[in-house]
């Protein structure tokens, strides 16, 4: 067995996953579970104050995903500048930077473009756009991101092509939504 924190940076949206995957005997499959889901409520937000509270927060919110569920590997979505017009294209790299300096040395962690795993899932499920997927779960985009994020890193998203363990995923995802009113029992 071994589990991934998954991240999606955004601001003020970043993702987070908690995935676990295993080995089933009987089945001679990879099974997936997915533990938890989020938004950290701490992100880089401004770039006029001094931006060392803010990532300390926000490394305190990893650090509690990280001993409490032990992670054995990291993976974040690469930030591609769209324009350098806008603050993001400064914050999402910085915190990145400064989350992959502050994990633990015995994660092991990597980098994507959301290119290539996005591109990877809709083959996958025979999308041209992952919009689909987002409707079919109660949870934000980038927790979904995350989510399928950890299932590419672990080399699985072709699993999802058994519409049961999609089925099985979304039930988990649902269950353990952050968004407002949508958490089913």
């Amino acid at each position: 067995m071994f589990t991934i924190l998954s991240c999606d940076p955004g601001a003020p949206n970043f993702g987070f996953a908690i995935v676990e995957f295993s080995d089933n005997t009987k089945t001679k499959c990879v099974e997936i579970r997915v533990v938890q889901i989020g938004l950290l409520q701490s992100v880089l937000k401004n770039l006029k104050d001094d931006p060392r509270a803010e990532l300390k927060s926000m490394h305190k919110e990893i650090n509690e995903l990280v001993k409490k569920h032990s992670p054995d590997i990291f993976i974040a979505e690469r930030f591609l500048i769209r324009s350098f017009r806008t603050q993001i294209a400064e914050t999402i790299p910085m915190m990145i930077g400064y989350l992959l300096k502050a994990l633990p040395a015995k994660i092991d962690c990597r980098l994507t473009m959301a290119v290539t795993w996005k591109a990877k899932a809709k083959k996958v499920f025979g999308l041209k756009k992952l919009d689909q997927l987002y409707t079919e779960v109660d949870s934000y985009p980038h927790e979904l991101d995350a989510v399928l994020m950890a299932i590419y890193c672990a080399g699985a998203l072709e699993l999802l092509a058994d519409g049961s363990v999609w089925g099985k995923l979304k039930t988990q995802i649902n269950k353990l939504t952050t968004k407002p009113n949508l958490r089913k029992k």
